[in-house]
């Protein structure tokens, strides 16, 4: 169907309200579309988003090797910067990642940031049963506060603290020496 605005309905015979209207599935490579949109290739179903001189990008599934990928190229398995493989893991950096989340780069590689300087700021390691650990800061302006802590998740507990000045306290929050343990 095409209406007087030059509109065109797939599936619709009236009250178009797009340039192009699809009632329905659509699937490109497939002759039967299992959803909204099913794209199909017997290598690598992939979508392309490019614009002027700025480069592109493709995402989508390689066949090849079973994995989901994002690339900084018009063609997956060429620059590869992040990929879900058959297990689910996911790589940054790597198109063999070795863990659920496995991350390659050279000079930093993670970054965690807080939108706020009075909120904690840290990674926690939680295994099933909710038992805890944290490696974390708390950078609100104090030397103590600025200094990276291990400790528990349920009291936050400073339990080792490497202070700004590279002093390590066990039992202290202000380390005065190298290494000073107390209790």
């Amino acid at each position: 169907f095409v209406d007087e605005n030059q509109n065109v309905g797939i599936g619709y015979s009236s009250s178009l309200s797009g340039k192009l209207t699809i009632n329905g599935n659509v699937g490109i490579g497939t002759t039967t579309p299992n959803n909204l949109l099913s794209i199909y290739s017997a290598t690598k179903s992939a979508l392309e988003f490019s614009g002027a001189a700025a480069g592109a990008w493709t995402m989508g599934y390689d066949v090849s090797n079973g994995r989901f990928a994002i690339a900084s190229s018009t063609a997956l398995g060429t620059t590869d910067r992040l990929v879900i493989d058959s297990l689910g893991n996911v790589g940054i950096g790597t198109t063999g990642p070795g863990a659920p989340l496995d991350v390659v780069g050279s000079g930093l590689s993670v970054r965690l940031r807080s939108s706020s300087t009075a909120n904690w700021n840290g990674m926690d390691f939680i295994n099933t049963t909710g038992a805890a650990n944290q490696i974390y800061n708390n950078y609100s302006g104090s030397a103590t506060e600025q200094a990276l802590i291990l400790g528990t998740y349920t009291n936050r507990a400073n339990q080792l603290v490497l202070s700004t000045n590279g002093n390590v306290g066990i039992g202290t929050t202000v380390p005065l020496t190298k290494l000073e343990v107390q209790g």
